[in-house]
């Protein structure tokens, strides 16, 4: 079903309110979108049948409607079939339906309240959606448009601190229904951008139509460089050294990263990260408050010495570097360090999939296996800097791979990117691939790829079900980039760990996917500085 043309290119405008807010009523709210109409609103989003027919009653552009419905805390868009009927009769042209993967809790899944509105009530959908991949299933279902909206607000998405532009970006390249950019944005330059950007129209609300939370920005921006605080971020991995600034919301500022440059030694690896830290702080020419340097890095880390413990070969002559004192003499700034698997669970605790949990651990998964611990919200280092350390407990100690750290048949060894390229080829006589094509390849069916992937969640499920015996946490968080490229890993995973974990079915074992970004490790190395 077409979304109106008179859409295309402009702007609509949310006219909502929060319960109990003094804009809640319909005839303030018929105001307000009065008022935006006049000011050149291509159309309105508004919630309730009460909005809707005050809206209805005043123009004949394009509504979209929906209805929130609250159990407890947890707030879902357009749940139920006569949710939808109610904002249908009461005027709105389109429907805004939540299609994500969170629980139902209004007993009808989405795809059935999708379709009943398309074939019942004649209106197109909006399938609002927080991750790629709830928009692919949206699309699949006979979704009319899709909306970034809930980017950010649902587990799977929960790492997004500002406009979800990746999202967007692949949205738009991947369906071709029309997508609409909402959520967070704040200025007419983002408005511009996403239509720049191939999006079929931009939604705007907070910023356009409620005094409290302009308010708030405004309170905000004068009081921030006296009262917000900032860290100095830094992930020295083999590869790269990335950096930037963040704030306690974890967003990240004037980021940089340079190669790291690991084949020269210690120092050529401490000059990059000299040069990414310096340029940081010329940008920021002291405008935010900087409270600390957070310095993540590969190896065991002496937290108490702020120095290498140990380090692989992944960082030659790294063992020993005394961190803490080169950086801090260097720039005149408190550091404080980590080691870069404990930075990502303490970016999960307190930016992403970790932050309403209480126990939990974050498995690392990329070209090694890392880990952290968080229990009772504190993260576990151990005395030497190896508390965490899953990738090397052992799964078959007697006839496993060798590992790199000199043992035989560590978890490391089969959980992996490296580990799955090498059992793709082996099983196929192929000399190299990558995890992604690998990846890609099951997606499409091939038994070679998908006969790895499925090794590959046995051995993780066999280790996770180590660690719900060893911490019984209240969930497992799996952060890395070959975790998202991963389709279909998830169900071979809990099938493996179900079968692994002894009581699974009394004590239901919970993996979460964080939606993780390649600034996850300095967003945790700002974290320890606001930690300590």
């Amino acid at each position: 079903m077409p979304i109106p043309e008179s859409l295309r290119g402009g702007l609509i405008v949310s006219c909502q309110s929060w319960p109990d807010d003094p804009l809640d009523d319909p005839d303030v709210l018929r105001r307000i979108a009065e008022a935006t109409l006049h000011g050149g609103a291509r159309g309105l989003r508004t919630e309730g049948a009460r909005n809707i027919a005050a809206m209805r009653a005043i123009t004949d552009r394009p509504i979209i409607g929906l209805r929130k419905r609250y159990s407890g805390k947890e707030l879902r868009i357009t749940p139920d079939f006569e949710s939808a009927r109610s904002i249908a009769e009461a005027g709105a042209d389109i429907l805004a339906i939540e299609c994500t993967e969170r629980e139902a809790l209004f007993g009808e899944s989405w795809p059935d309240v999708l379709r009943r509105v398309r074939q019942e009530l004649g209106r197109p959908v909006l399938a609002d959606i927080s991750t790629l991949k709830e928009a692919r299933a949206a699309v699949d279902a006979g979704a009319d448009a899709v909306a970034i909206t809930l980017a950010g607000y649902t587990p799977q998405s929960i790492a997004v601190t500002g406009v979800a532009w990746e999202l967007l970006r692949e949205c738009i390249e991947k369906f071709s229904v029309p997508v609409i950019a909402e959520g967070r944005i704040a200025t007419p330059e983002d408005a511009r951008r996403a239509l720049q950007m191939g999006a079929y129209a931009v939604i705007v609300g907070s910023a356009i139509t409620r005094p409290k939370d302009i308010t708030q920005h405004f309170v905000h921006a004068i009081e921030s460089p006296i009262s917000e605080k900032w860290a100095l971020g830094v992930d020295i991995g083999g590869t790269n050294v990335k950096a930037g600034l963040v704030n306690q919301r974890g967003e990240v500022m004037l980021p940089e990263h340079r190669p790291t440059s690991a084949a020269g030694g210690a120092k050529s690896i401490a000059a990059a990260t000299e040069k990414v830290i310096a340029a940081i702080l010329a940008a920021n020419a002291g405008e935010r408050m900087l409270g600390g340097i957070g310095i993540a890095s590969a190896g065991a880390i002496d937290v108490s010495r702020g120095t290498v413990f140990a380090a692989t070969e992944n960082l030659p002559g790294w063992t020993g570097f005394p961190l803490r004192t080169h950086f801090a003499e260097k720039f005149g700034v408190p550091v404080f360090v980590e080691n870069d698997a404990h930075a990502a669970a303490l970016a999960e605790l307190e930016f992403g999939a970790g932050r309403e949990l209480k126990d939990f651990v974050v498995v690392t998964l990329g070209t090694g296996l890392g880990g952290g611990i968080i229990a009772n919200r504190q993260l576990l280092r151990g005395f030497h800097g190896f508390g965490g350390a899953i990738g090397h407990h052992t799964i078959n100690f007697e006839s496993g791979p060798c590992c790199n750290c000199g043992r035989r048949g560590c978890l490391e060894s089969y959980v992996s990117s490296n580990a799955l390229v090498r059992d793709y080829c082996a099983a196929t006589g192929t000399s190299s691939t990558t995890a992604e094509e690998i990846a890609r390849r099951a997606a499409q069916g091939d038994v070679a790829a998908n006969g790895a992937l499925d090794r590959m969640a046995a051995a993780l499920g066999e280790g996770l079900a180590n660690v719900w015996n060893f911490v019984d946490p209240e969930a497992v968080i799996l952060t890395g980039g070959i975790t998202q490229a991963l389709s279909g890993f998830q169900n071979k995973l809990m099938m493996a760990l179900n079968r692994s974990l002894p009581f699974s079915t009394l004590r239901k074992p919970r993996v979460l996917f964080s939606m993780s970004n390649v600034f996850t490790g300095v967003q945790g190395a700002a974290a320890a500085v606001f930690q300590r």
